[in-house]
């Protein structure tokens, strides 16, 4: 048998999230409720076709400045990442 593909599941299996608290961060700063974060992650599809490789970092970065209303210092501001990798507030 001639293996044709492998499979690696990342996020929550070889490595490990940490809770950081960034989508209530950015809730906060753009004046939404309590959960709306991810909810409009899920609901604009964003997440699952970045997570599937269908979209480049600055789609997702101009996916969530027009999903969630940002009119800051630009999209990708909203998806810089700190040292450690996570969204910075």
């Amino acid at each position: 048998m001639t293996v044709r593909a492998v499979v690696f599941d990342i996020g929550g299996v070889l490595e490990h999230s940490v809770e950081t608290g960034f989508e209530g961060r950015w809730e906060r700063r753009l004046g939404l409720e309590p959960g709306a974060f991810w909810e409009r992650i899920r609901a604009s599809g964003l997440g699952r076709d970045g997570n599937l490789g269908r979209i480049s970092e600055e789609e997702f970065a101009e996916g969530w400045a027009g999903s969630s209303g940002w009119t800051g210092a630009g999209p990708r501001s909203c998806c810089a990442t700190s040292g450690s990798g996570t969204w910075a507030s």
